[in-house]
């Protein structure tokens, strides 16, 4: 929580022990949505659908990265993307992905 709340807002809910809200957890940035229980499964679903057909590959590396980069400054991370790239541009799922463009048609991917 320390990397999304600011310190002095994090500092208050530890002190005060106080509850919160799913609307606040909102407000806050804790959470990214708040859905109703009967509407719970149909916003997972609309989710999930955003990420299931993309690269198992690319998701994955992109979240690495995401991860690798969260401490560096601007220059380490242009860096660490300039090696990265490559790598990743030689990925089955990334041919597979440039030969699914040129052909119009949707990826297969493999997850390799």
């Amino acid at each position: 929580m320390q990397r999304v709340l600011p310190r002095r807002r994090l500092m208050e809910l530890c002190i005060t022990g106080e509850s919160f809200s799913a609307a606040e957890a909102l407000e806050m940035g804790l959470v990214n949505y708040v859905a109703p229980a009967a509407e719970l499964d149909a916003k997972l679903d609309w989710l999930l659908g955003r990420i299931v057909d993309k690269s198992p590959t690319a998701v994955r590396l992109g979240k690495q990265a995401f991860h690798a980069v969260q401490d560096m400054n601007i220059l380490q991370a242009l860096e660490y993307a300039q090696i990265m790239l490559p790598g990743m541009a030689r990925t089955e799922d990334a041919r597979e992905g440039f030969r699914a463009f040129n052909e119009r048609r949707p990826p297969t991917w493999t997850g390799r």
